[in-house]
């Protein structure tokens, strides 16, 4: 049932995106020279919005806009958003050419088609936005600094999990890495601060919590060289 009304919640900002997309394509088309936009547009607003309103929603169905967790939305997520939009402004261009009573000039789908791509990506950042935003601060009441030697993929995952888990207590402060190329860079909003033998004086500096150790494929000396540290 939660997920019900968070469907339809969404799919409301989304006809009100999709209509002030439309608005603002008209207004940019017709209205910035000073001219206004056509009456002949106008006299039918109602029947194109709520046209252009449900030929928008069915590709966004169709597209799995409403089945995708935006809480973890990324670039894959985006893409569909870019599919449904695209794909909804074809369609709405061929029937505007073929029927009269649908009435939409091109430029107008068009430049909508960009507005559209701009709101409805927009509104599922901020639902992640906002979501990242609740984590941290709930993670802020108990949370453990944790230092993660290894910017590789492991690394990288393991952050992204502590960030994105509302139930995690874990709060990756910096990496360590021994690759030349990734020292003081950031990995995930992350700063890399040094090599994995700079350990003992990173710890003394950020003082974490914990450390954890994500490099699947580390010798075993490494390993004990690091856990000898942290036990010093």
């Amino acid at each position: 049932m939660r997920r019900f009304r968070y469907s339809v919640f969404m799919m409301i900002l989304d006809i009100l995106a999709v209509n002030f997309a439309l608005f603002l394509g008209f207004f940019l088309r017709f209205s910035l020279d000073g001219a206004g936009i056509p009456s002949r547009y106008m006299a039918n607003w109602l029947l194109m919005i709520a046209f252009v309103s449900a030929v928008n929603i069915v590709f966004f169905i169709f597209f799995g806009l409403y089945r995708s967790l935006w809480r973890y939305s990324s670039l894959p997520e985006l893409y569909q958003v870019l599919k449904a939009v695209t794909a909804a402004s074809a369609l709405i261009i061929v029937v505007a050419f073929l029927i009269d009573i649908v009435d939409i000039p091109r430029s107008v789908i068009v430049i909508a088609w960009f507005l559209k791509i701009f709101f409805i990506g927009g509104i599922r950042l901020a639902v992640r936005i906002y979501r990242q935003y609740l984590i941290g601060m709930q993670r802020m009441k108990n949370r453990r600094r944790v230092l993660i030697v290894g910017a590789g993929l492991a690394g990288a995952m393991l952050a992204m999990q502590m960030r994105q888990n509302s139930d995690s207590h874990y709060e990756p402060i910096a990496f360590l890495d021994d690759d030349p190329r990734k020292l003081f860079c950031s990995l995930h909003g992350i700063p890399i601060v040094g090599r994995i033998a700079d350990l003992r004086s990173v710890v003394a500096k950020y003082r974490p919590d914990e450390v954890l150790f994500a490099i699947p494929s580390a010798r075993r000396g490494l390993v004990r060289e690091i856990i000898k540290c942290c036990k010093g």
